[in-house]
This record gives C-alpha cells, sequence and structure tokens, in this order.
C-alpha cells in the first residue's frame, strides 16, 4: 500500500497527530506487537481527529448519525515494544458525497520510524442503516487537515450536500 498522501502538495494543511503509549496488553507474552492492536490504534486516531473537527460529539450523535467502517487495512513495518510512545498521522485523504478516505502513518516518537501504513473508508448511516450525506460540519471544520487532492473536491461536495439539503425529501 503505497500512501499518496505522504507526498500531499496543500502547504495549508496541518496534519492531525495522535499519541499513543505501548503498554503491556499491546503485547504478546514474547513481546511483540499484537497485530490487531494496529486496527484499534487506528480507530482511537480516527476517533481523536472527529472529536478535534466537531466541536461536541453530540453534533454527530445527537443526530442519530452511526459512524461506519466500510473498510480499513494496516501494513505493517516495524516492532514497537514496551514503553515506546507511538504518533499516528491522520490524513483525509479522499472525499465523496457519502465517505472520506483517511490514511494512517504509524511512527515511533522517539526514533521517527515508519512502523506501519493504514487506510480506512468511512461513512455515516441513520439509525436505520441508510447511507447518508457527509455532515457539513465534519467538511466545514476538517479542511484544514485535508490532502491537497481532498481539498479540491470540497467545494463541489458542499454544493451538493446544499442542494441535499434544501430537496428534504432526500434525507
Amino acid at each position: 500500500m503505497s500512501l499518496p498522501s505522504r507526498k500531499r502538495a496543500n502547504p495549508l494543511s496541518e496534519t492531525f497527530s495522535y499519541s499513543k503509549a505501548i503498554f503491556l496488553k499491546d503485547l504478546t507474552i514474547y513481546g511483540n506487537t499484537y497485530f490487531s492492536r494496529f486496527f484499534d490504534w487506528q480507530g482511537e486516531a480516527r476517533e481523536a481527529l472527529l472529536l478535534k473537527i466537531m466541536s461536541s460529539p453530540s453534533d454527530l450523535f445527537n443526530k442519530r448519525l452511526k459512524l461506519v467502517t466500510l473498510a480499513a487495512s494496516v501494513k505493517y513495518m516495524g516492532e514497537v515494544n514496551y514503553g515506546d510512545t507511538i504518533i499516528i498521522d491522520v490524513i483525509p485523504s479522499k472525499i465523496t458525497l457519502t465517505t472520506i478516505e483517511l490514511d494512517f502513518i504509524y511512527r515511533k516518537e522517539k526514533e521517527g520510524t515508519d512502523i506501519a501504513e493504514g487506510h480506512q473508508r468511512i461513512g455515516f448511516t441513520n439509525r436505520d442503516g441508510r447511507i447518508l450525506p457527509l455532515p457539513k460540519i465534519l467538511l466545514a471544520n476538517g479542511k484544514k487537515y485535508l490532502s491537497k487532492d481532498a481539498l479540491d473536491h470540497v467545494a463541489v461536495l458542499e454544493r451538493k450536500l446544499l442542494w441535499i439539503s434544501e430537496h428534504s425529501s432526500l434525507r
């Protein structure tokens, strides 16, 4: 998996980084990392980004929205040890009307070496499972973290979302 976000050319964007300490629960009895923990950390980093973007978690969940992970992957490249701190950069790399793709770069804080790369595609549904357009607040408040490719699509998406909100029968 090659992450195009590594080469992103949006000089105005910020990188959202999530820091994670490695504890014994993250390791096997042999001291190596449970592979599944990378998916757990990916979810934690994604949720931390959403908390940062949203003015309040209730912005999403009081509207009875469900966050749905449509796809997730991790490419493992290195080991972590008890007591290490890792940094997970989360880069929104592609946006459609109903989904966001996130790239994850995991690295050891002290050494700065990459230990994994990951990817997720997420969306939102209502409580009945009907796919919904991305929440407007997510696009409005999250622009500063977008890759250049994703940023190029936001204006078009905002016009589509405005049209949808004006035609309430599509909700």
